[in-house]
């Protein structure tokens, strides 16, 4: 049995990874707005940035709940997850 360590020449071996999910090392927040303002618009209205800050720590499902809520949007959190994504 070959073992798993086995890597070729070009190969890096990695001894940590770090996983940024709240924001602590890049503020993705702007681009969650600009997304967010760009589903809006597409049904003809305008997104109100004070709302945004209603959202933050809001997982996707609940997010685009409150935005279609919000917004009167003809659409659901199904259709509108993959322009979220």
């Amino acid at each position: 049995m070959r073992s798993l360590k086995r890597r070729n020449k070009n190969s890096v071996a990695f001894k940590a990874v770090i996983f940024d999910l709240d924001g602590t090392l890049v503020d993705s927040e702007p681009v969650w707005q600009q997304v967010l303002e760009t589903i809006v618009q597409r049904f003809g209205k305008t997104f109100d940035p004070a709302f945004h800050a209603s959202l933050l720590g809001t997982e996707r499902g609940e997010t685009l709940r409150r935005v279609i809520e919000r917004f009167d949007l003809p659409a659901s959190v199904d259709e509108l997850a993959p322009l979220y994504d």
